[in-house]
């Protein structure tokens, strides 16, 4: 996923701030860092869906010019094979072989779906289908979920060191 490297990065940064000021900081810092860390989070995501849905654009404009529009059925990967199979077996052994039976239904179906296309034609459509686009907002309700977990572990860290006399 494009921008999982700064997400990270910005989460740790954060954690160690939290870290810094202890869990006797005042609720105000606390508040701080962590509302920091997922401002950051956001303007960084943002930033990541305009680039990669300015490069779909672009991809996709190219393949349109090129090829004629987008199919469809390209957009989808693979089917629901496996896990149809896997109900049908029942058991864990059955959706082991309905994993293994649906993969390779899908590797077939994804076959037939570039039989006739040209190679140039069935990479541009991969690069299209490769790139993901970010959702901001999901992404930086997840840093709120991770922050407060570093806050707790900051807190349950202290409280250690204290019992602990370390």
């Amino acid at each position: 996923m494009a921008g999982c490297l700064l997400t990270v990065v910005i989460w740790l940064a954060a954690t160690a701030a939290l870290f810094w000021f202890g869990s006797g900081a005042p609720g105000e810092t606390v508040a701080a860092v962590i509302g920091a860390g997922v401002g950051t989070c956001f303007c960084v995501q943002m930033a990541t869906w305009f680039m990669t849905r300015s490069r779909h654009r672009r991809l996709s404009a190219q393949y349109s010019r090129l090829y004629g529009p987008v199919p469809q059925e390209a957009r989808v990967v693979g089917t629901r094979t496996g896990g149809t199979v896997g109900r049908l077996l029942g058991g864990t052994s059955g959706y082991l072989i309905g994993g293994i039976v649906g993969a390779a239904a899908d590797i077939r179906a994804e076959a037939k779906k570039y039989e006739h296309m040209s190679d140039g034609q069935r990479q541009l459509l991969q690069q299209i289908r490769r790139i993901s686009l970010v959702s901001p907002i999901l992404t930086s309700t997840f840093m709120v979920g991770a922050l407060l977990m570093s806050w707790v572990f900051v807190v349950v860290y202290e409280m250690v060191r204290a019992i602990v006399g370390a």
